[in-house]
């Protein structure tokens, strides 16, 4: 399946030393019911998901038992560099905390037990820099903010209250 402007879909694998992106797998098939019902209108209409995915064995040598949260940390740093170009391009980003289905993930994206999915996100096309400018314009911003959560949040993820700063 295409996911836009003529790139494949498939599964791919960075190639850190050369710095792109390697197809390791051209089906799918995994990918279609891995998300929790509340997530899956997101995961339809996104161009592709970005997975963070932890290598114990190449990390453990280095870090011990502090492996993982050393994992976690960069994962987090990734996410937010992810989200920044995003939006400063005019693409969107939906951070996903839990997924079904993962003995397929590992099989189509050929991991093993030294692996751990660590998190992941949806990306795709969006409106954010018309969004991000009618901030700037208005007024009430917490007004702004708790409108677009309601048409773009699930319910349970709205904020009960939003507090403005003036600096």
């Amino acid at each position: 399946d295409n996911v836009g402007d003529g790139i494949k879909g498939g599964v791919c694998d960075v190639n850190q030393r050369k710095n792109t992106l390697v197809r390791t797998d051209s089906h799918t098939d995994a990918f279609g019911n891995i998300c929790v019902e509340g997530n899956r209108n997101i995961a339809e209409n996104a161009a592709f998901a970005m997975f963070f995915v932890s290598d114990m064995s190449v990390i453990t040598p280095l870090y011990g038992n502090r492996s993982r949260d050393f994992c976690l940390i960069e994962c987090g740093l990734i996410a937010q560099t992810v989200e920044r170009i995003c939006s400063e391009n005019g693409l969107a980003t939906c951070q996903i905390g839990s997924w079904t289905n993962e003995q397929s993930l590992f099989k189509s994206m050929k991991l093993n037990s030294e692996n751990e999915i660590l998190h992941m996100m949806y990306l795709g096309k969006a409106d954010l820099c018309d969004t991000a400018r009618a901030f700037i314009v208005q007024k009430n911003v917490s007004d702004l903010i708790e409108k677009e959560c309601r048409k773009r949040l699930p319910s349970y993820e709205i904020p009960a209250f939003i507090t403005e700063i003036n600096e």
